[in-house]
């Protein structure tokens, strides 16, 4: 009778007695942390659970549960607070990967014990939500700063300002301006933007060319036929037809090719490259590697002869091939049209095994480093496997959540605290050196670590 009395009392007099209870059970389990303060950190948690059962004889199994449930996160929370104002506390890696524009979640940037435990929370009402968001924009960024990452490359031939000219020893100035595509959506629209750029970029480059047959270009396509006398006849003879149609027809004794005709070579030959190169076929996979290998020949050529040019065509060349990797990559899911690490890292095996095996490849390291800080998945909440998975740790944690009012969690707690720039504030701390007043804050953050874990044992029981 006197706990149901309670219980209408509290229902009645709604928030404030909610926060009266709370109030007398953090004080509680404050008193039993005095003297406890300096045991080991199971002792406190055990601690913890009894005085929990204790202050609640209806269901002292349940609140003993709970109790210690709330200390071990209370304690946590304030240790990885304490550290994070200590001094750097970040992930390896993390410092590169925000600085190339990436935006990952405050677990994600200390790796470890809190990625994981953040990855649990998901799993919660209101907070779950928050914070599948704040990985989205984690893989958001991850796939715009490589989109970037392709621009930058092709405006690495470019050295000056937009409107100002190169001017070159001997040779006619190049007027060239940089490409500045502005925020770049990770959409299939934002990689079409990129993409057209680049296109553009190295037609208008091309077109501006010219070349002639050089003793160096007959002898590298002379090499390519050499290489192909052990294929089957037919491949063999595929091979010689490419390389006379596309490349040996087209130069006349005497005369220079002209840019666009250097221009429809290179297609025909990529073309060519790239559907052959997808056979289950070795013999043609051999074909398509004698047509690539012809294209870059004719692309050395056209870098030798045309020097003021030279820099931006290997520029958006290997922008060009950036490009078509990360194409790979964000429709290897009919799901999504982001790219996640792995999508990237399986794009750039497929392309060289052997360059992938000695980790030299464009683009891999970055990826690699983004495996490993923010995972190979897209967020996705409240899936039937994860749930049934985690039960028993949802239950838990919901309930804990549920001492304090579901509308705090999602507007003033979770909402806030993943917002982006909460998320990028706690995240810029952590990749921080600690002064003076910082580390003093570290320092009594972790040594409040038992009293803290206080105020989540008395939360705990307002469930």
């Amino acid at each position: 009778a006197k706990l149901r009395a309670g219980e209408a009392y509290m229902q009645e007099a709604g928030l404030p007695a909610t926060v009266g209870g709370l109030g007398v059970d953090i004080a509680a389990q404050a008193a039993a942390m005095t003297p406890m303060g300096k045991l080991p950190f199971l002792m406190r948690v055990l601690g913890a659970g009894g005085t929990a059962a204790a202050l609640s004889p209806e269901d002292r199994t349940k609140a003993g549960m709970y109790g210690a449930a709330g200390q071990g996160v209370g304690e946590g929370v304030a240790k990885g607070l304490g550290a994070m104002f200590r001094g750097p506390s970040a992930a390896p890696g993390v410092r590169e990967f925000v600085e190339a524009g990436g935006e990952p979640t405050i677990g994600q940037a200390l790796g470890g014990t809190p990625k994981a435990f953040e990855e649990k929370l998901t799993s919660l009402p209101f907070l779950g939500g928050h914070i599948n968001e704040a990985q989205k924009r984690a893989l958001e960024s991850f796939n715009t700063s490589e989109l970037q990452g392709i621009v930058n490359t092709l405006n690495k031939g470019i050295r000056t300002a937009p409107g100002q000219e190169i001017a070159i020893p001997g040779q006619a100035a190049v007027q060239r301006e940089l490409v500045d595509l502005g925020k770049i959506e990770p959409t299939a629209e934002g990689f079409a933007k990129v993409k057209k750029a680049v296109s553009s970029a190295y037609d208008n480059l091309v077109v501006n060319t010219s070349g002639e047959m050089t003793p160096e270009l007959a002898t590298g396509i002379q090499g390519i036929k050499d290489l192909s006398k052990n294929l089957r006849p037919e491949f063999r003879t595929q091979i010689d037809d490419i390389l006379n149609n596309s490349v040996i027809s087209r130069f006349k004794d005497g005369q220079r090719v002209d840019g666009r005709t250097l221009k429809e070579m290179l297609s025909e030959l990529r073309t060519v490259g790239e559907s052959y190169s997808k056979s289950s076929i070795a013999d043609e996979r051999r074909v398509g590697d004698a047509a690539k290998e012809a294209a870059s020949q004719l692309k050395q050529m056209m870098e030798v002869q045309n020097p003021r040019y030279a820099e931006a065509l290997n520029a958006a060349d290997n922008a060009y091939r950036d490009a078509k990797r990360m194409e790979t990559a964000m429709t290897s899911s009919v799901g999504h049209e982001m790219a996640t690490p792995a999508s990237l890292l399986q794009a750039l095996r497929g392309r060289n095994r052997p360059g992938y095996a000695e980790g030299k490849m464009p683009m891999q390291e970055e990826a690699r480093r983004a495996q490993d800080i923010i995972g190979n998945k897209l967020p996705n909440s409240f899936s039937a496997d994860r749930l049934n998975a985690t039960k028993g740790f949802n239950e838990l944690m919901g309930d804990l959540a549920g001492a304090i009012p579901g509308a705090a969690i999602k507007h003033i707690g979770g909402g806030y605290f993943y917002t982006p720039a909460a998320q990028r504030w706690m995240v810029e701390q952590s990749l921080k050196e600690a002064g003076p007043i910082r580390g003093a804050i570290g320092q009594g953050l972790s040594r409040m670590g038992p009293y803290v874990g206080s105020v989540g044992a008395g939360a705990a029981q307002q469930r």
